[in-house]
């Protein structure tokens, strides 16, 4: 169901343009700055072990971020959310490059996550919201452009801003193309919110899925050094259990909850997901464990690096229009059964 007035149907190019330009910031952070720790973790006198919150800390922020933009959109609208997004991403992006310690870096990484975060869910609701049913696939393969390319040149940005300018460039890099967006957003997107008033936000909801959440990433990342049965570790996951556990018992108690999960109960929607996971682990997995395999095992330059990742953001470019013209056009089924099978085969 369309929500956004007919003045932003019409400007539905640029919406999408803008959205792909906040989207394809936010996931390129993702792995851009994992060429620059090497050079981060000199300047700063750390450990592996402590600058692993880096990027720890950034993807903990991150999804715990994403479940209560819904509830944002409610009260002030998908716009002002989205701008305020960009703008919370830009200033985090700013502080990191002005961190003074590891400490300091790892703080303002959370601040920019919780932007980023917020930001990828909104900016997908208005691409679903602006675009009619019949062109969305097309549109959100447009999309998958910025959001498939972005991990695949962070090595290759990353690698030559940390050779040839500073590993603090690669955050400020954030900032012209972040001003850029807020300024089109304010051009191009309409104040819109959805009707009534507000619900109840989910404050249990909450905490207990970022209690989930974050001990399991947590749990997750420092398992391979810690331990899987150190004492650490065992709490980690034994917190999370206990954060699903009352996220559960809350999205069944609660008459508003922060993820209604009787959507689940939806085949498509449920199935969509899981693939979608399965998806995720793999490429984003790829697309982390490649750089560090070519840099630090073959001992190839972080520019040779990106070279070698370019072709797979060359063809996702190419690729990701036309499947989603071919979605529109005899559903999503068969394009997502033959996209699995030869990102399964290209893996292998």
């Amino acid at each position: 169901m369309n929500t956004l007035p007919l003045q932003d149907k019409n400007h539905k190019w640029g919406v999408l343009v803008v959205i792909i330009l906040g989207s394809f910031m936010a996931i390129l952070d993702n792995t851009i700055v994992n060429v620059a720790l090497p050079k981060i973790m000199a300047n700063f006198g750390a450990t592996v072990d402590q600058i692993e919150w880096v990027v720890t800390g950034y993807m903990i922020a991150f999804a715990i971020s994403m479940p209560a933009t819904s509830w944002l959109r409610e009260v002030f609208g998908l716009k002002k959310v989205f701008i305020a997004s960009l703008a919370l991403f830009c200033f985090g992006s700013a502080l990191c490059g002005m961190a003074w310690d590891k400490d300091s870096l790892i703080a303002f990484r959370v601040i920019q996550a919780v932007g980023g975060g917020a930001m990828m869910p909104t900016g997908l609701t208005l691409v679903s919201e602006v675009f009619p049913p019949q062109e969305r696939g097309m549109a959100m393969g447009i999309w998958s452009i910025g959001a498939m390319v972005a991990p695949a040149i962070g090595p290759f940005l990353g690698g030559y801003l940390v050779d040839e300018v500073s590993w603090r460039s690669i955050f400020y890099i954030n900032l012209p193309v972040g001003v850029i967006a807020i300024l089109a957003s304010l051009l191009i997107l309409s104040t819109s919110r959805l009707p009534g008033s507000a619900r109840r936000f989910d404050l249990i909801g909450f905490i207990s899925f970022s209690v989930f959440l974050g001990f399991l990433l947590v749990a997750l990342a420092q398992g391979q050094r810690e331990g899987w049965d150190s004492d650490y570790i065992i709490s980690c996951f034994s917190f999370s259990f206990l954060g699903l556990i009352a996220f559960i018992a809350s999205a069944f108690l609660v008459k508003n909850p922060i993820i209604d999960l009787r959507l689940f109960a939806n085949h498509n929607f449920l199935m969509a997901n899981i693939i979608n996971f399965v998806r995720a682990v793999a490429i984003f997995g790829s697309m982390f464990l490649l750089p560090l395999f070519l840099q630090n095992l073959l001992n190839y330059t972080a520019l040779r690096t990106g070279i070698i990742l370019a072709p797979m953001a060359i063809s996702v470019a190419i690729v990701s229009p036309f499947s989603g013209l071919i979605s529109d056009r005899i559903g999503p089924r068969i394009p997502l059964f033959l996209g699995t099978v030869l990102l399964a085969f290209s893996l292998y």
